[in-house]
């Protein structure tokens, strides 16, 4: 699936999984961006890193996480 990853610069589209950690999705982030940020944000909070997409209810393409 993919997950759409929102910077200031442009929309990022990540392949990945359910059982991927939030740490996983900011760790391919910083690789794919070079936007400034340090930090995941989904429904206007940021994540626990330890937490996977399926903890978050991810379960699916089309979910959008802020990168600020």
């Amino acid at each position: 699936m993919k997950v759409f990853v929102q910077t200031k610069r442009k929309i990022l589209f990540i392949d990945c999984e359910p059982t991927d950690s939030m740490q996983d999705i900011k760790e391919r982030v910083l690789l794919l961006s070079t936007a400034p940020g340090s930090q995941l944000q989904y429904c206007g909070q940021e994540v626990e890193y330890a937490k996977t997409l399926r903890d978050y209810n991810i379960l699916h393409t089309g979910y959008v996480l802020k990168w600020v």
